[in-house]
């Protein structure tokens, strides 16, 4: 369908076929087409063009164009018919819901995925939300914890915090946002820049297209103000840095002992030269070569454990580590509970062996392995040791951490 000459300003193409959707987008336009099948060729100006929709067959046509200006065209071939941006159309018998400009506090972390330059990517990513018609106030990190204070600044002028980075970065912006009482936020948002990257993949959001759905659904007109968006559990952790207590909050789990170690040995480099579906499996070998049971102390609802431990873990999430370790199989977003496993020392010929169980999450049926259900865990030591809150070392020991129960809003593509 030929729909105009002028110079492309904006457009995107989705296609559904059983079920599954395909989009192609362009940010940057001058002389441009699309074709799709040798039957599309869009060339016109500041045009939004989407074949399909998850409720509809595939040959509804929406078009939206100008200043919000949009059309619905229902039982043609849409190969075959043409249309024109500026005529009445025959047949737009449904006009679905506008979506509206939101207000965006994008925090960047310019060292995430190892410190790799991704100055590129970010710039087609912002200009894509301007092209969409979001409002934008972007601000770098300055270093670790500078995400906390930007999304606490932030939240009192923006509908959405969006977190650019890995799951260290959502996690300073969370709590930023739960400093701030919230603001005006409706939602807060990972946006994959990082290395592991599990807060995005467990929310639905790994892909930039299905974040661009999801803030198309929260901005939408007419509907209720929770949509797009999904109240979930975080944690908050109390430990000691510096000689004085501090908090912080997570998505994924808390630690001390072995997981702490990982993230150590699991350095930028390592994190460049194998990426992030290995990175985190060569950190853990490496740290088991260096590896000694720690004499811990653990309460929780359950019980008291007071023994040399490998891990004293309180989990959120079933995974972590670029997805690829089940660190709690059976946690739940939104139940208000921990996961917890406690690990009782074994020797590194054994702790080698359940890795391929913990990338199963298996690892939890192993006669050494307690795991159970509460709702705070705490964890002291006679010499300090490094708490691990989702993918960094945050402080050491003693350690408290609960669950926050569907304490913040989370934007969802699920």
């Amino acid at each position: 369908a030929d729909v105009g000459t002028a110079p492309v300003r904006g457009w995107a193409i989705e296609r559904w076929d059983e079920g599954l959707r395909e989009t192609r987008w362009s940010p940057k336009f001058q002389d441009s087409s699309f074709k799709a099948g040798g039957r599309f060729k869009l060339e016109s100006e500041n045009f939004k063009l989407r074949t399909g929709s998850s409720l509809a067959p595939p040959n509804l046509l929406s078009v939206r164009w100008g200043e919000g200006h949009r059309e619905t065209l229902r039982g043609f071939g849409f190969q075959d018919f043409p249309f024109h941006p500026h005529r009445d159309f025959v047949g737009a018998d449904t006009e679905p819901a506008m979506s509206k400009s939101l207000s965006l506090g994008v925090v960047v972390n310019p060292k995430a995925k190892a410190g790799r330059d991704q100055s590129a990517r970010l710039s087609q990513f912002t200009e894509r939300l301007v092209a969409a018609g979001h409002r934008l106030r972007v601000e770098p990190t300055a270093g670790p914890g500078g995400g906390i204070e930007l999304g606490r600044e932030l939240a009192a002028e923006s509908d959405v915090l969006l977190a650019v980075g890995g799951d260290g970065t959502f996690c300073e912006v969370v709590g930023g946002f739960l400093t701030a009482g919230g603001g005006r936020v409706r939602g807060v948002a990972p946006v994959s820049f990082g290395t592991g990257n599990d807060v995005a993949r467990h929310v639905g959001l790994f892909r930039e297209e299905d974040l661009f759905r999801a803030l198309e659904g929260l901005g939408r007109t007419g509907e209720a103000e929770g949509t797009g968006s999904r109240r979930m559990d975080v944690l908050e952790v109390r430990c000691w840095k510096d000689g004085r207590e501090i908090v912080r909050h997570g998505f994924l789990f808390a630690a001390v002992g072995f997981a702490s170690d990982i993230l150590r040995y699991t350095t930028p480099t390592v994190k460049r030269w194998f990426g992030p579906q290995l990175s985190y499996s060569v950190g853990f070998f490496r740290a088991l070569a260096n590896w000694q049971p720690v004499g811990l102390r653990v309460r929780t609802e359950k019980a008291l454990c007071e023994e040399s431990l490998v891990v004293a873990l309180a989990a959120n999430a079933p995974h972590a580590g670029g997805g690829g370790m089940r660190i709690a199989p059976d946690a739940d977003l939104t139940d208000g509970l921990l996961e917890v496993s406690l690990i009782r020392a074994l020797g590194k010929v054994a702790i080698a062996r359940q890795f391929i169980r913990l990338t199963q999450g298996t690892h939890i049926r192993h006669p050494r392995v307690d795991y159970f259900r509460s709702g705070w865990m705490a964890v002291e030591s006679d010499v300090p040791q490094a708490v691990a809150l989702d993918g960094d070392v945050v402080g050491e020991t003693p350690m408290q951490v609960r669950v926050l129960h569907r304490a913040v809003p989370v934007l969802t593509a699920k």
